[in-house]
């Protein structure tokens, strides 16, 4: 008899435990914005500057200031593409990318992401891609990377096309 009370006790307890594991889980994500409700649609101003506008209009811009758009296709329910947000908030990729490019981002579930997808066959994301002013593909990033990784990455593809 003692044993089946302990072993009620200890499931008592265990229950309460998980249910404040859960509540505390809860808490923490109701307090994390979701992916893309920064501001606006400009990350902070030592990150990435995202414009904003269709696909047509960011490559017209990229076309009229003479640079490669980069292009981020994300979703506000992927994980990585959360990595990905940290990563363009970094200073030293803000540097690189509002220096470089013109940069704008778009949510896959939205009309303009899907209709991007869609014409460059994107499966998975996160996806950064690099588009000449024509809207030709002449670079890819795929997954979430590191602040450093990313600039490599980019610092490489961006010199593949010079070659």
């Amino acid at each position: 008899m003692y044993e089946m009370a302990y072993l009620r006790l200890m499931i008592k307890k265990l229950f309460l435990f998980l249910c404040i594991v859960a509540y505390a889980s809860v808490a923490v994500r109701a307090g994390e914005p979701a992916l893309g409700e920064s501001t606006s649609q400009t990350q902070a101003p030592s990150g990435v500057e995202f414009g904003s506008g269709s696909l047509e209009q960011m490559l017209g811009q990229a076309g009229d200031e003479q640079r490669l758009l980069l292009v981020e296709l994300y979703a506000t329910w992927c994980r990585p593409c959360r990595i990905m947000e940290r990563t363009f908030a970094d200073s030293s990729v803000g540097n690189y990318v509002n220096d470089n490019f013109v940069a704008v981002r778009y949510d896959v579930d939205q009309y303009e992401g899907g209709r991007v997808s869609q014409i460059y066959g994107i499966s998975s994301i996160p996806t950064c891609l690099l588009l000449d002013s024509e809207g030709n593909l002449v670079g890819k990033l795929v997954g979430a990377v590191t602040p450093t990784a990313f600039v490599q990455n980019m610092q490489r593809l961006v010199a593949n096309i010079k070659k």
